[in-house]
């Protein structure tokens, strides 16, 4: 039984293959297994991993005949079932790993006794090879100095928040074997992201490298989560994958919390990065997982994390079916009118915050700082007259307010 299992998942990567498969025959662990599994390449990658195990008697070739659909969960479930490793670890067959990589991360697990270890990396541009730290690089101050973290539900909503990547941690073999833990087999892509879900939920601890010990390669033709095609949505069936998941296990209303926060960033990313013809099918989608949730459960996740003004905004106008503002925003244009900014201020926090933005023109107007064009005939009895009426109104606001929330509260969670 080897130390370690390394996966290679390989497609059609003939150009960066054999650099891959270098990089993990000069690890300094050595006591290892590699299983190269070739998801049906049609460019030759197959016979340079057949080159290579025949040199050397640790690797172990698995050649698909044909593509699998979806992503790499067909050929990394394979892997899987094949490893006899004490531990398990993954690599892409276009990146690029420190030759010390595997064995820092199975000396941070063996030395913390944890089930899981991970490490920091680089985003290397195909293009012009310039190195950038990933989008969860400020996640790790929060861990500054630490090597091991006992893993309790706060903890772990802090590690659901990293980038799911298998690439850079490693994995006791029997974490994934007793929970039955593989990655989701369908037409879509983004399968790590309930592999993550679920071995950071059934792990008990893990550790930490903070180095940058890998370099995952972006802008390189053909890579799926540089399509602007419809293959990105693919991500929001994750939503549903995890939730049933979550439900299973016991732990829903647990993590519902950080899944609302996790779909709410897949919403900003995959909102960049499609093009307009895609809108009205990406809203229909979105629409129906953010209906999924109440109210107050959206208004707590936008309270409780850091959430940009341009998700915050999207997941509001998504939940009250608003596509006109939906795509407005989709479009640039993030400052909301009069009528959706009081109505946004209001689902977010409150009607304090909704009659604040409503009277600030009429004060303005009362002030004389700038002139409003729907009152520029307005006298000052008149004005005074509608903010009589605006505190009036405040009043009945606020007590329709707390019997929502109160019938609200009374409502059943799912």
């Amino acid at each position: 039984m080897p130390l370690l299992s390394i996966i290679v998942t390989s497609y059609n990567v003939k150009d960066y293959i054999g650099d891959c498969i270098r990089n993990l025959i000069d690890q300094t662990i050595k006591d290892i297994e590699i299983i190269v599994v070739d998801d049906g390449s049609t460019d030759g990658s197959a016979d340079i991993i057949s080159e290579f195990a025949a040199k050397d008697s640790r690797i172990i070739p698995v050649l698909q005949k044909a593509n699998s659909v979806g992503g790499v969960a067909t050929p990394a479930n394979i892997g899987l079932d094949m490893a006899s490793g004490i531990f398990v670890g993954f690599a892409d067959g276009d990146d690029i790993y420190d030759p010390a990589m595997f064995a820092k991360l199975v000396d941070a697990a063996v030395s913390e006794d944890c089930a899981l270890a991970m490490c920091n990396y680089y985003l290397t541009d195909s293009l012009t090879g310039d190195l950038t730290d990933p989008a969860d690089e400020r996640r790790w101050k929060d861990f500054s100095g630490i090597k091991g973290v006992k893993l309790d539900e706060k903890s772990r909503k802090k590690f659901l928040q990293f980038i799911a990547v298998p690439w850079r941690k490693v994995y006791r073999r029997s974490l994934l074997e007793e929970n039955r833990i593989r990655f989701p087999v369908g037409d879509f892509f983004f399968e790590d992201n309930p592999f993550h879900w679920a071995t950071i939920i059934k792990s008990n601890s893990i550790a930490l490298v903070p180095e940058k010990l890998c370099k995952h390669r972006v802008n390189r033709v053909g890579q799926t989560m540089d399509s602007g095609s419809s293959q990105l949505f693919g991500i929001f069936a994750h939503h549903e994958i995890i939730e049933t998941w979550l439900k299973k296990e016991g732990v829903y209303p647990n993590y519902r919390d950080v899944l609302l926060r996790w779909t709410i960033a897949q919403i900003e990313w995959t909102s960049k990065k499609c093009g307009k013809e895609k809108w009205p099918e990406l809203f229909s989608l979105l629409f129906a997982i953010v209906n999924t949730y109440k109210k107050n459960n959206i208004k707590y996740v936008l309270d409780r994390y850091k959430i940009g003004n341009r998700g915050s905004k999207l997941v509001v106008f998504i939940k009250i079916n608003d596509y006109k503002t939906f795509s407005r925003i989709l479009d640039g244009r993030i400052e909301l009118k009069y009528r959706k900014n009081i109505y946004f201020n209001y689902f977010t926090h409150g009607v304090f915050a909704a009659i604040a933005v409503a009277v600030r023109p009429l004060k303005f107007k009362k002030s004389r700082k700038i002139e409003q064009p729907l009152l520029s005939n307005a006298s000052k009895n008149e004005i005074d007259d509608v903010l009589v009426g605006i505190s009036m109104l405040e009043k009945k606001l606020i007590a329709i307010d707390r019997k929502v929330q109160s019938i609200e509260k009374k409502l059943p969670e799912d």
